[in-house]
């Protein structure tokens, strides 16, 4: 996702300042520090952020997804923010949602993202089973072709607010609530397999 976004930045500036630009997002607090790591935490944790946040805006959409389908925002919410919708948008939209993100940062994912399941809620609202819904929200080009993205879109975004966000609380609850647990017992194992490969070396060793 890091290379999409880098190679999209240079195709507007210079390697100077697309290196430049990346390490800005990467590391101030207004965009997505954390988002382009082996784990992703940061991610993962942003996308239970949004979960209420669509519940609040696109309560059917959510319901949808959540109780029929039991999709999590975590499982196709990459392509949207990891890689800004690079791979998704034609080179001239693609411009236009790095011009918004750049200007409203984390606040415009939440927003972009909530005008897409607005967009594509007639489709998902019809969707038979997870294929079909996991198309529709993995932007596959058969979708896009049926119902393109457009500056709508954007419009519809930008009328979303939140108020009420204390991203810096939300961030906690959602990881303590969703992904605390998963991630201890992953490292935990981790820990232990190390072990083990630490004694197996024991033993090749002492033979």
């Amino acid at each position: 996702a890091m290379s999409y976004v880098g190679g999209f930045l240079m195709l507007m500036h210079d390697e100077e300042t697309s290196v430049a630009m990346m390490r800005v997002l990467n590391g101030n607090p207004k965009y997505i520090p954390g988002y382009w790591t082996t784990e992703a935490i940061a991610f993962a944790t942003d996308a239970y952020v949004f979960l209420p946040l669509l519940e609040a805006h696109e309560p059917e959409v959510a319901k949808l997804l959540k109780e029929k389908f039991c999709i999590m925002p975590e499982t196709y919410l990459q392509k949207w923010w990891v890689a800004l919708c690079i791979q998704s948008l034609p080179f001239e939209l693609g411009v236009v949602y790095l011009k918004h993100f750049f200007e409203g940062g984390y606040i415009f994912l939440f927003q972009f993202a909530i005008a897409l399941h607005w967009h594509f809620k007639e489709k998902l609202l019809a969707a038979k089973d997870h294929a079909e819904v996991y198309s529709i929200l993995r932007l596959e080009r058969k979708v896009l072709q049926e119902t393109p993205i457009t500056e709508a879109v954007f419009a519809q975004a930008l009328t979303y607010s939140f108020p009420d966000l204390d991203i810096d609380k939300a961030r906690q609850t959602a990881y303590d609530t969703h992904l605390k647990a998963r991630i201890e017992r992953a490292r935990q194992l981790a820990e232990e397999d190390d072990d083990l490969s630490d004694f197996d070396d024991e033993d090749e060793d002492d033979e």
